[in-house]
Parts: C-alpha cells; sequence; structure tokens
C-alpha cells in the first residue's frame, strides 16, 4: 500500500497554531500504474546505451582501418563502412523487438 500525506498547520483565530492536521491519501493504484512506464524505460535506457557502445566501438574500428584504404577522389564506400550500416540496422531493429517482447501487458499487483 502506497500513502501520500500532506501536513497542514490549524491557526487559530489569534494566529496561534493549535495542532497539526494529517491527512492520508492511498495513491497504491497511481504507483502500480506507473510501473510497466517506469520498467520500459529502464529497459530501453539500458539497451541503447548498449547499442550505442556497440556501434562506436565499430565505428572507431572502421574509420582507423578505412583511413589507410582511402582513395582519393573515389566515391565507392568501403566494404566495412558498408557492413557498419548494416549492423546498425540489424541492431536497432533487434532492440526494438526484445523491447517489445519484454514489456509487460498490465501492471504487477
Amino acid at each position: 500500500m502506497f500513502l501520500d500525506f500532506v501536513y497542514q498547520p490549524i491557526v487559530e483565530s489569534d494566529g496561534n497554531v493549535s495542532g497539526i492536521l494529517v491527512e492520508g491519501i492511498d495513491v497504491t493504484d497511481h504507483v502500480r500504474a506507473e510501473e510497466p512506464v517506469r520498467f520500459m524505460n529502464d529497459e530501453l535506457r539500458h539497451r541503447i546505451k548498449n547499442t550505442l557502445v556497440t556501434v562506436s566501438d565499430v565505428a572507431k574500428g572502421v574509420f582507423r582501418s578505412d583511413r589507410s584504404q582511402e582513395v582519393p577522389g573515389s566515391s565507392v564506400s568501403s566494404p566495412k563502412a558498408s557492413f557498419s550500416q548494416s549492423f546498425l540496422t540489424r541492431t536497432m531493429q533487434t532492440t526494438a523487438k526484445g523491447v517489445a517482447r519484454n514489456t509487460p501487458s498490465r501492471p504487477k499487483r
């Protein structure tokens, strides 16, 4: 059970505080409704971070090794650059499918 409390002073006509009004509101349904959204955001953040690290490592390797294979004036892309583009596309598709598959359909009780 989740409760949200509000504390408010009880002020008399002379300005003195004679007590404190405490009110508790049950917010359990609201908190539980947010659980799948929180899970989805955490999962997406994790997958995007891993994908970006992998893509960054591949890109660093491609650019490092492609410098020695550049042909001045050539508009033909290298096989490594093509590989990195297809790798990025496949990775993003796999990530999207995995997130959709692992998303809970309703909050746990």
